[in-house]
């Protein structure tokens, strides 16, 4: 009976634990449905919350093809959903920044790197630019990565702010620099009135600013309707070399006289360029495949004008024909002094061989002298010597006088040589020399009367003999006074 009562409960015992048991697992099931349900609860608030939200949220597998993307997402790249899942995420990414940003996610993954921050354009469906700016962060299961988790927020308008401000620096840095250029072009172009002197450094300071692989300066002679290289530097044109001239007309030169403002042009073929400026198609046979030039204006006039030339195609833009112009407006000042400076020099060396050649004139006169002394009479020779005599050229310059003369006129050797004789006599009549000169012929003497015009007060009046001579093919004129 005892063994009987023990078995009974141990019965009872193993009953009461079964009970307990099924009761904890009942308890158990009940904690996992409820853990479900709150699981599923979180999922669809997470859902929710990722679909609603205004940042573009996505997920990729751990080779980069995308897994998900939210309701934002697909609406801003313009895609359906299903041309996304599956897509391989660089695809998206502008070409020129591909391998950038695959080095940039491959770093991540490999030095597994929980969170980062990355920005980078993405090309719409249409073809439009976005910017992201995007916060990534791996999925690990078990130390395991699956994937990629990213929120992106579109930062295309600070982009474009953030471009506007460097673009801005980087014109306010640019004409800075033009601006210190066209300054001292200035100063070297200021810096004498002979411009050959300065051409070469005036051409170095230019190529700073305005590429070429040739430059010139031409100067116009309206006039005579001809062109004249005065510069060239860089490649070889024939027909374009310092000293070469050619007609105006045709020319590009008369487009800028023409219109009296510059231009670019980028021929493409000699006879392009022969259509459009006849007899210039050495400039294409030179290589030369775009041109630059602008008109050179001094006192509203076009006096030269500024050439550029490259072998580049479609070498020069709007922006190059403004600074042109504004290196013209610099050089047009001191190209017009210089052409004054010329004339003067000429004019100068002309005055110069003009002295030369009335010194020749009186030593002639003095060799005249010495003849008259072999072939007269002694005593006729020295009268006619210190007889009162000037020697003049047909503009009435002296060239040549006797000792007597130069007494009367009270003034030195130097100061009466190329003196014009109407500042020393003064003629019968109010006549002058040039009034005279036409009534006499070749080996003839015209009689004239007149006073020298420091003693037009009280000095005595002389009868004068005017005689024309033939020296050297020149006319000139000896005046003697009695």
């Amino acid at each position: 009976m005892k063994d009987s009562s023990r078995t009974n409960q141990e019965l009872l015992d193993e009953n009461s634990a079964l009970k307990q048991k099924i009761q904890e697992l009942a308890h158990t099931e009940s904690d996992r449905k409820r853990a479900e349900e709150v699981l599923r609860e979180s999922e669809e608030r997470y859902r929710s919350l990722v679909d609603n939200a205004s940042d573009i949220v996505f997920r990729t597998d751990e080779t980069g093809h995308f897994t998900f993307v939210n309701p934002v997402g697909i609406r801003i790249m313009g895609y359906e959903e299903e041309e996304i899942i599956g897509r391989h995420y660089p695809t998206l990414i502008r070409p020129d920044m591909r391998e950038e940003v695959i080095r940039f996610f491959g770093i991540q993954f490999v030095k597994r790197l929980q969170n980062t921050y990355s920005e980078y354009p993405v090309i719409t469906k249409e073809g439009g630019e976005i910017w992201f700016g995007q916060n990534t962060r791996l999925i690990m299961q078990d130390g395991h990565i699956e994937g990629f988790q990213a929120i992106a927020r579109d930062i295309t308008a600070r982009k474009r702010v953030e471009e506007e401000l460097r673009r801005n620096q980087d014109v306010a840095e640019r004409l800075t620099q033009e601006m210190a250029i066209i300054a001292e072009i200035g100063k070297v172009v200021g810096s004498t009135l002979d411009t050959e002197e300065i051409y070469e450094r005036f051409a170095a300071e230019v190529r700073k600013l305005i590429p070429f692989d040739r430059l010139a300066v031409n100067l116009h002679d309206l006039d005579q309707g001809a062109v004249s290289t005065v510069y060239a530097s860089g490649e070889y044109i024939a027909g374009r070399q310092p000293g070469d001239s050619f007609p105006l007309k045709g020319s590009v030169s008369e487009v800028v006289v023409r219109t009296r403002v510059g231009m670019f042009s980028h021929p493409l073929s000699a006879e392009e360029m022969e259509k459009q400026f006849p007899g210039h198609s050495a400039t294409i046979q030179a290589g030369m495949r775009s041109l630059l030039c602008v008109p050179l204006i001094s006192r509203d006039k076009v006096i030269a004008s500024l050439h550029f030339r490259s072998k580049k195609p479609n070498a020069y833009t709007e922006q190059d024909l403004r600074l042109a112009e504004r290196i013209g407006e610099q050089i047009a000042g001191a190209i017009a002094n210089a052409q004054l400076y010329a004339g003067l020099k000429k004019t100068e060396q002309k005055l110069k061989e003009s002295e030369q050649r009335y010194r020749e004139l009186s030593i002639k006169l003095q060799d005249a002298y010495l003849w008259m002394r072999q072939k007269k009479d002694k005593i006729e020779a020295r009268k006619y010597i210190e007889s009162i005599i000037f020697l003049t050229a047909d503009d009435g310059r002296i060239c040549g006088f006797t000792e007597e003369a130069a007494g009367m006129t009270k003034k030195s050797h130097s100061d009466l040589q190329g003196c014009n004789i109407q500042d020393i006599l003064v003629f019968q009549e109010g006549q002058t020399f040039m009034d005279l000169i036409h009534k006499v012929r070749p080996r003839m003497a015209y009689l004239t009367t007149l006073r020298f015009k420091n003693q037009i007060e009280d000095g005595p009046s002389y009868e004068a003999k005017l005689t024309c001579m033939i020296v050297e093919g020149k006319k000139l004129f000896y005046i003697v006074l009695y």
